[in-house]
């Protein structure tokens, strides 16, 4: 790990306070014009002025101080630490203003970093090109040169000049808008000042887009704001989900946090290519397309929720990100964790019938204890030096396991007791930086009890505990130690006693505030032997319980309300636990495999989710076994699940809920690829129909099931058509954003070793797969078993080009390496994997392959340890 010393920071010889900004893009060639005038202050007596920069050609330098003004003697570059030093002759004076005037030239690269270029289509079908922004990390560099680091506040006025037909957009309000030059054609656009904000979180837009808007009532903000949704011509309605969201979570984070909305205006725009899910720059959040735009008739549901929460998350970051930012890269989960908390706080307000958080304990908790289960983990607050490491460490860790903990510690403090707090911390911090102690110190004043002392076991630590559990007559004893998934821990990794809060739920339904503090301690057994730990799933822990405890839980589960296990997310939570430690050989697969029958006459979608994603595991690791233990574990899922998707059907009915709608696609997409007759033969009834013209045989909900199975089970001429079928709903822009990407997903389900090649050459055409969006093909290809391979020797023969396309973007870069290894279970190809990497520079992605590897290593002794006792288990079923 990185110390402190180490960041790469930049001298603090003179502070930036305001920027004022001209930039104007060439949407043709690419390049665009700059002028940035930056008002300093002299903090030591400087000649030499050093800022960040990066691919920017700064054409001239001056420097005025009162009435004289200097030009740079010399303006030198630092290409590796991506900034650049201007010498003057007589510099800054302590204490005294200057302002750095700044002329420069930028290009509008294609990497979705900095200032970059978006191609879409236009009427006639031609590629033309908007202009957007993407700054977090430290690309604000990229587009102009400034002081990018979050901690060097400072205000902003911005003037874009743009075509006279597009819009030009910036964080704030316009206050000017005129034509700018002779030829008629161009307009030049001046927005208000900023408040007082970090570089990461400036952001412009230039591109063809219409608008719906709406405004809020103004109850909690003091005033309406105006909100707006950008989208490309003839889309902007799809925007409308977005847009009440919107309305609702600015009323209500201003309620939770004490504090109005501080700007005008919140636009939210729909960028066509964007490497992540969406930015939260204060006042224009950019997004994805597929995260703002929802179409309430060919949209399936999922894609409905994943919208409602991208908006609530990055709305919640303009209180905590914007209006109080951190020191420091280190503590970026102040940031994500609190806005993936409070995120799904906003949506389970506004959609109280989605059980949201069951549906946390079903998604984001096991990402968080995926990742951390693996020693090539990390704190969630980790120390980061460069561009690189910060880059890495936007991850499950900083995101899901920072969220899991923050909702750990609101359930223990109580959340209303936690949010009076966070108003404490905002008020205290507003416009400023602030680090975690801050945070803690102000919960620690609302509760009246050290919190610090709990969270810094969790934050400033790697890893968590799994407890376990035996049983006396009248007592149990817990014990414990760090959980890896490799189940191999050591003296080396007990580094760590934490506090557990354990909530033991009793049969009677009562829940006891108990707290583990040692590595080892005894509790009451409740007189009947009826218990759960953990009730509700609100702490971050594993629970190793004894096979007779599994035992009498699995009785609990046969019951029709379900006993002691009444709540989901205490089923969901338990068949978390056993299917985690049968990964790690703590609880045998065959333990699973049994304790998974009790959930034969289970209701609820959450319950079957978490099912689904262990018995894909399971599956999925097999996949080399010999061929009659992998039909025997596909019948026991086709068990499981067949009689489910009989009972559900293949109509949508209009009294269905959500939850019943995610149910019957989960149901049918499991019973299909486990080659359930039925559901197998109506996929491919309905598939022909859709193709001649019958698109009502698949509601839009079940289109990514039927083409999974449909893919997976066609083979020669049939599935090369049907493949080709599937292309061209990919290839037809008139469809949802969502519609059309499940299709491009569902295109590496086939096996065929054509068509997996035709696959992968469709990865580096960026006419045919936007860069965003080949992350779709590799991810899908690395779960089909039968194509694996080709991927991999794809990625080996293609390593170089795709590091080319791809490395300025470390995010994406990071996933394409994720998904062309992860897929394996065995140790020689662990072995030959790091040989091929061998004499290469990894730094940039470094994080994705060692957690990549070491999971293939966690499958490969998965194998090893349980493949006979499975194969028997099966045998005798």
């Amino acid at each position: 790990m990185s110390s402190s010393v180490e960041r790469q920071v930049l001298p603090t010889n003179v502070k930036p306070t305001h920027y004022d900004l001209w930039l104007k893009p060439d949407l043709d060639a690419f390049v665009y014009d700059g002028r940035v005038q930056i008002t300093l202050q002299g903090v030591e007596a400087s000649k030499v002025i050093t800022l960040n920069t990066n691919e920017l050609k700064i054409h001239s330098a001056t420097l005025n101080v009162g009435d004289a003004s200097q030009a740079a003697l010399d303006i030198s570059y630092d290409t590796d630490k991506t900034r650049a030093s201007l010498t003057f002759d007589q510099g800054v004076p302590v204490g005294a203003q200057a302002i750095l005037d700044i002329k420069f030239e930028g290009i509008l690269n294609n990497q979705m970093v900095g200032f970059y270029r978006s191609s879409y289509k236009d009427e006639e079908g031609n590629t033309k090109y908007l202009a957007t922004t993407q700054f977090e990390p430290t690309d604000a560099r990229r587009a102009f040169p400034c002081w990018d680091e979050p901690s060097l506040k400072a205000t902003f006025d911005i003037t874009l000049v743009a075509p006279k037909e597009m819009q030009a957009l910036s964080n704030m309000n316009v206050i000017a808008d005129e034509a700018y030059g002779e030829e008629g054609t161009l307009k030049q656009v001046r927005f208000a000042t900023t408040p007082k904000m970090s570089t990461y979180l400036v952001a412009f837009v230039v591109g063809p887009f219409d608008y719906i808007e709406a405004m809020t009532s103004g109850e909690h903000n003091g005033h309406p704001i105006q909100v707006r949704v950008y989208a490309p011509p003839g889309t902007a309605e799809q925007g409308r989900l977005a847009l009440n969201v919107a309305v609702k979570a600015l009323e209500y984070f201003a309620k939770v946090f004490g504090e109005p909305y501080p700007l005008p205006k919140m636009d939210m725009v729909a960028i066509s290519e964007f490497e992540s899910g969406a930015m939260e720059n204060w006042g224009l959040v950019t997004y994805r397309t597929i995260y703002l735009l929802f179409d309430e008739k060919n949209s399936s549901v999922q894609f409905k929720k994943s919208t409602a929460y991208v908006v609530c998350h990055e709305l919640a970051h303009q209180w905590f990100g914007n209006l109080v930012t951190m020191q420091w890269w280190n503590e970026l989960y102040l940031n994500e964790a609190f806005a993936t908390w409070v995120g799904w706080l906003a949506v389970d307000h506004i959609y109280p019938e989605w059980d949201i958080w069951t549906s946390f304990v079903n998604d984001d908790m096991p990402r968080a204890l995926k990742l951390d289960s693996l020693r090539s983990s990390h704190p969630i607050e980790v120390d980061v030096a460069d561009a690189s490491e910060i880059h890495q460490i936007f991850d499950a860790i900083s995101y899901d396991k920072g969220a899991s903990v923050i909702r750990m510690l609101s359930s223990w403090l109580g959340v209303d007791t936690f949010l009076a707090g966070v108003r404490r911390y905002i008020q205290r911090h507003k416009w400023e930086n602030a680090s975690s102690d801050n945070l803690w110190t102000a919960l620690s004043e609302e509760a009246g009890l050290d919190v610090s002392k709990f969270m810094t076991l969790w934050t400033k630590h790697v890893g968590y505990p799994v407890l376990t559990v035996q049983e006396g007559e009248s007592n149990i004893d817990i014990t414990q130690s760090r959980y890896l998934s490799t189940g191999d821990v050591n003296a080396q990794d007990e580094k760590t006693t934490w506090w557990v809060p354990l909530h033991l739920k009793t049969s009677d339904g009562q829940v006891q505030p108990l707290v583990l503090t040692d590595d080892h301690q005894s509790f009451s057994l409740p007189a009947d032997g009826l218990y759960k730990l953990n009730a509700e799933q609100t702490a971050l822990y594993r629970v190793l319980y004894p096979p007779s405890a599994i035992s009498r839980l699995a009785g609990e589960i046969r019951k029709p309300d379900h006993g002691l296990l009444s709540s989901t997310a205490d089923r969901v939570g338990l068949i978390s636990d056993v299917g985690s430690l049968m990964v790690s050989g703590e609880q045998s697969t065959a333990s699973f495999l049994d304790l998974v029958q009790a959930f034969e006459h289970e209701q609820q979608y959450f319950v079957w989710s978490q099912l689904a994603s262990h018995m894909a595991s399971l599956v999925s690791t097999w996949y080399e076994q010999p061929k009659e233990v992998r039909d025997q574990l596909l019948k026991v899922r086709s068990n499981l699940f067949g009689p489910l998707a009989d009972r559900l059907g293949w109509e949508v009915q209009a009294t269905d809920d959500d939850l019943t709608n995610l149910l019957r696609t989960l149901a049918l997409s499991n019973a299909g690829v486990s080659k359930h007759e039925a559901t197998v033969a109506e996929a491919k009834r309905r598939f022909w129909a859709y193709l001649d013209g019958e698109h009502e045989a698949i509601h839009p909900n079940l289109r990514s099931c039927v083409f999974n199975i449909v893919l997976n089970e066609f083979e020669g001429d049939e599935l090369t058509r049907a493949w080709d079928a599937v292309l061209a709903i990919y290839q037809d822009e008139s469809l949802p954003t969502d519609q059309r990407l499940v299709a491009l997903a569902s295109l590496g389900a086939a096996s065929d070793p054509v068509l997996v090649q035709r696959c992968l050459a469709m990865a580096m055409d960026e006419v045919q797969v936007r860069a965003q969006d080949v992350i779709y093909i590799f991810s899908t290809l690395g779960d089909n078993s039968k194509a694996r391979d080709a991927l991999w020797d794809y990625f080996v023969q293609n390593f170089d080009a795709l590091h080319s396309k791809f490395g300025q973007n470390i995010s994406m870069f990071s996933l394409i390496v994720r998904s062309a290894i992860r897929g394996y279970a065995s140790l020689d190809r662990v072995t030959s994997i790091q040989q091929f990497f061998v004499g290469k520079d990894t730094k940039e992605y470094a994080r994705a392959l060692d957690q990549a590897l070491e999971s293939v290593q966690v499958r490969a002794k998965w194998v090893q340890r349980d493949a006979d006792p499975v194969r028997q288990y099966l045998a005798s079923a």
